[in-house]
């Protein structure tokens, strides 16, 4: 299930029962704080592999490269995820670099004041979010940013390169095409570009583009259309690579949107 609180600028929420799907290498632009109910979850940063189980909350960083291989298919899990922007967390906590420890334990405060904010933002009541987010927050341990840095290196050229994928999500974007803008062979670009930023140049665009297309996914949304709209192949196409990094069917998704 998911709704928007538009008070609360970037606030998703996200529920995930008897998941057996791995999330490949990716990375949101949000804070994503996973409350394990049931079952575990595995997360891949780097070389570091942690596992939790219930008991813990985990939270990966905006742009923190990621991936979440399935632990054990066989054992029933259950996940509910919050995605909070940087503006407000940074609202919350008075910084605008806070970087999370990946695993939390939980204490009796922070779940409360977790499944509240689930109950508050799955009956559409707002009143006491505020409250309830601050408490939240305040109760995670932060790291220092150079301990855990996984931000996109930058510089104007590929900052420009990244603009041009954003901007052309609903285009048919290939290799050769961003090899072209940025005077370089396509192997090189492709070998530069998983040094920058983690993921290969084609996977990066697929991502951009499933992430762009779930903001749009609405009850009457046509998702035949959607899927020619950001040019994938078919509707089976844009179904497999929309479950690879959401974890649903894009049927699925839309049918748990209030």
């Amino acid at each position: 299930m998911e709704l928007k609180i538009s008070e609360f600028d970037g606030l998703e929420l996200l529920r995930f029962s008897n998941l057996k799907t791995s999330f490949p290498e990716h990375f949101h632009e949000t804070y994503c704080v996973t409350l394990i109910n049931s079952g575990w979850e595995m997360v891949k940063i780097g070389d570091t592999t942690v596992l939790s189980d219930k008991g813990f909350i985990t939270i990966t960083n905006p742009f923190e490269i990621h991936a979440n291989p399935v632990f054990d298919s066989s054992h029933k899990n259950d996940f509910i995820t919050l995605y909070l922007s940087k503006d407000v967390v940074s609202y919350f906590l008075k910084d605008e670099n806070v970087n999370f420890s990946l695993q939390q334990p939980i204490n009796p405060a922070s779940q409360s004041a977790f499944l509240r904010i689930v109950d508050s933002v799955s009956n559409g009541n707002i009143d006491c979010l505020s409250t309830l987010l601050n408490q939240l927050l305040n109760s995670f341990q932060k790291q220092d940013v150079f301990e855990l840095d996984h931000h996109p290196v930058f510089n104007n050229q590929w900052q420009e390169l990244l603009e041009l994928i954003d901007n052309s999500l609903q285009t048919k974007i290939t290799l050769d095409d961003l090899a072209k803008f940025m005077g370089m062979n396509k192997f090189s670009l492709a070998k530069e570009f998983r040094l920058k930023h983690g993921l290969s140049p084609i996977h990066y665009v697929i991502m951009r583009k499933v992430f762009e297309m779930k903001k749009l996914i609405r009850k009457d949304t046509n998702l035949t259309h959607l899927a020619h709209q950001f040019h994938f192949a078919d509707s089976a196409h844009f179904s497999k690579q929309f479950k690879r990094f959401v974890g649903l069917s894009p049927r699925a998704f839309k049918n748990q949107i209030f």
